[in-house]
């Protein structure tokens, strides 16, 4: 089921008169949409388990350690956003809460929370399938922007097969969050004038420490710079060091909701001689972050139909590439020409024709064998 999806994600959306939609968007891979009526089903499967597990206070109390530690050492906003998030809130909150009605949670209310989650369910819910094989099948137009739709009113049969569903052994409520910070105490730094200093060098790596001595947050930087003389020595390997990092994140994925609900953040980026990790957040839990990623990458497994997500995700962002701003192309043509080992996107586009999975699977090793930090 996995290697149908490009994307999927939940996110929370306030509508007029107070009104809350829980939107779940699905991105499947050409072929696969007929999936869908599976896949929801799997989803009100899960809904279910929640409906039925009832309201644990252990998740709220997660959450509401949560709130309180990003409403404490939140970034300065700028003033005009401050405004409209306090002038929204004194329509909603009473007059002690205007400053923290919409950052913290209130008393734990199980009734409430468990009323809320019985609303999820297929009699409430509402489906948008956009999809290019409607394309002249469609019996309506929307007069703003002239698009195609259709209206179609689900069967009892569906509705019913979903309130049905069996359970599935396979989901889970979710455990623990293990990176949401406790400890917030500052490092005592000695060096006061806040410049770099050289920890350790070996013939492998650098590292290098500057201490934060302007803001005084329990929060910190990484970046790990992986120079790999082979990552990018040529468009074959340059389109698979692409692919690689974007497995990477592919795989991490598991752990990317609860690190950044914890209010930590990772990235990685393909860069000029290799790649490149970035981590940020609190320094508490960071740690377990960064030892998480670089298992991943030290454990690097090519799973085949991720590889064919991944690389069907690629390939359509480089033919999408001459449809891009041309003022965005003048700068991309301009940097390759500067760049010493740099390939145009049309050299990458014809190595992704024949690379496949195998070919990833020789790579990494190699490449990560050459690799200097």
């Amino acid at each position: 089921m996995v290697g149908l999806f490009l994307s999927c994600f939940c996110i929370l959306l306030k509508a007029p008169n107070h009104l809350l939609f829980y939107l779940c968007t699905y991105q499947f891979l050409d072929g696969f949409a007929e999936c869908l009526r599976e896949i929801l089903g799997l989803l009100f499967t899960y809904i279910q388990l929640l409906q039925q597990s009832g309201v644990s206070q252990w998740i709220f109390d997660e959450l509401s350690s949560i709130c309180e530690t990003k409403f404490h050492y939140q970034d300065k906003t700028q003033p005009i956003s401050y405004s409209v998030d306090i002038a929204s809130n004194m329509q909603i909150y009473a007059t002690k809460d205007w400053l923290v009605g919409s950052s913290l949670p209130s008393k734990f209310s199980p009734a409430i929370l468990q009323k809320a989650i019985d609303e999820l369910c297929p009699t409430n819910v509402r489906i948008f399938w956009e999809s290019k094989k409607f394309e002249g099948k469609t019996d309506k137009v929307e007069p703003w922007y002239s698009t195609a739709y259709s209206l179609e009113k689900l069967t009892k049969f569906t509705i019913q097969e979903w309130m049905q569903c069996l359970p599935n052994v396979k989901l889970n409520l979710p455990a623990p969050n293990v990176f949401i910070p406790t400890d917030f105490s500052l490092k005592d730094s000695r060096d006061k004038n806040g410049l770099p200093v050289l920890l350790r060098k070996s013939l492998f790596s650098r590292l290098w420490y500057k201490p934060e001595t302007t803001f005084s947050i329990p929060k910190a930087y990484v970046k790990i710079d992986f120079n790999c003389p082979l990552a990018v020595n040529s468009p074959d390997t340059s389109a698979l060091t692409g692919i690689f990092i974007r497995l990477l994140m592919d795989y991490l994925n598991e752990f990317a909701y609860d690190a950044k609900k914890a209010g930590l953040y990772y990235g990685l980026r393909q860069s000029d001689n290799g790649f490149e990790l970035t981590l940020a957040g609190f320094n508490h839990k960071l740690r377990i972050l960064l030892e998480t990623v670089i298992q991943k990458i030290a454990n690097f497994e090519v799973k085949p139909d991720r590889f064919s997500v991944i690389k069907e995700t690629v390939t359509k962002a480089y033919q999408n590439y001459k449809f891009i701003q041309p003022n965005h192309q003048a700068k991309y043509y301009c940097s390759l020409v500067l760049q010493d080992q740099a390939w145009p996107w049309t050299e990458e586009l014809d190595a992704l024709s024949h690379l496949e999975a195998q070919d990833l699977a020789k790579s990494v090793p190699v490449m990560l064998s050459r690799t200097f930090l």
